[in-house]
């Protein structure tokens, strides 16, 4: 069975702590069509100046047309 497998750090590079936010991932075919999408939730919901957090994504038996992976932080939603 095929696997992909992505491993990862997020960085807060600031000195101050901040929300670490969702990542959303996507599986693309070659002309850019989303065939799967996951989210990621991050261990800790914050992160310290200058911390770093790692991730991991698994998706067994990714569609067999798969030639690229979006890795993009999710939008915070405001709110209310």
């Amino acid at each position: 069975v095929p696997v992909i497998a992505i491993k990862g750090e997020i960085i807060n590079v600031t000195d101050r702590e901040l929300p670490v936010p969702k990542l959303n991932l996507r599986v693309l075919d070659a002309n850019k069509r989303e065939l799967y999408r996951w989210t990621v939730v991050p261990d800790q919901p914050r992160l310290a100046g200058h911390q770093r957090q790692s991730f991991s994504a698994r998706l067994e038996s990714p569609p067999a047309d798969t030639a690229d992976i979006e890795i993009r932080l999710a939008k915070e939603k405001p709110d209310g």
